[in-house]
């Protein structure tokens, strides 16, 4: 199938400018199977549009009124999500994308629990500002404030240091979906001073999930509470 990004006019859907994606996610994956994560490759700031022009491509800076690269961000390759805040751009990126399962029968793909690595990158120089590795970061659980990054790691929420990356403080273990499968991903929301995390542990294939919302304390990581009535979970979130 062909791919591309295409930019349209708001007010009457003219289209302003296409760029070509020549190696995008299979498009045969059986219905609703995932991944979820992909709307996350894209963000538009003012004038700036940060997209991944291939499923294995580095992060790239085009100018939103004509489609024109503006720059490719070196050390970026196989970003998998992307974060604007306050200049700074804040990336997972890891070794290979998320590839379709071998066996075309199967229908229960899971996320691969392999190496990430989350960076730091001013957004007009490409200067890269800091870069961790990490065993994994759970998909779509990257977040940010003035002063933190925080993420799930598969068994802990982590946050780092902003400004340079190092760990402030790791949670207690909390619960969420094992193994957890592509079409769904967890929910992390920073919100002042809390950190808010669900993970779908009782996530019921195609039923939906009776869930639990666990609050940490943003400054130093402490349980506040769990919220184990799944609505009310859902709705705060």
């Amino acid at each position: 199938a062909k791919v591309s990004l295409v930019a349209r006019d708001a007010f009457n859907g003219v289209v302003l400018w296409k760029r070509p994606i020549t190696q995008w996610h299979p498009h045969l994956w059986k219905l609703r199977s995932g991944p979820s994560q992909l709307p996350r490759r894209l963000v538009a700031v003012d004038q700036t549009v940060y997209v991944t022009l291939g499923i294995d491509a580095p992060l790239t800076a085009l100018d939103a009124a004509t489609g024109r690269t503006l720059r490719t961000y070196e050390g970026t390759r196989a970003t998998e999500e992307i974060l604007y805040s306050d200049g700074v751009l804040l990336l997972v990126t890891g070794d290979q994308p998320f590839r379709q399962p071998p066996d075309p029968k199967r229908f229960d793909y899971h996320w691969e629990e392999s190496e990430r690595h989350v960076m730091a990158v001013r957004a007009d120089s490409g200067a890269v500002l800091w870069k961790k590795t990490f065993s994994w970061v759970a998909p779509l659980t990257l977040a940010a404030d003035s002063r933190r990054v925080y993420f799930h790691d598969g068994d802990k929420v982590v946050g780092l240091d902003r400004t340079a990356g190092h760990t402030l403080w790791v949670s207690e273990p909390v619960a969420r979906k094992k193994p957890l499968p592509s079409d769904y991903a967890p929910t992390l929301v920073v919100y002042g001073d809390v950190v808010l995390f669900t993970g779908g542990e009782n996530l019921v294939p195609h039923r939906g999930a009776d869930d639990t919302m666990t609050a940490f304390s943003a400054e130093t990581g402490k349980t506040l509470f769990s919220e184990d009535d799944p609505a009310d979970a859902m709705y705060i979130l």
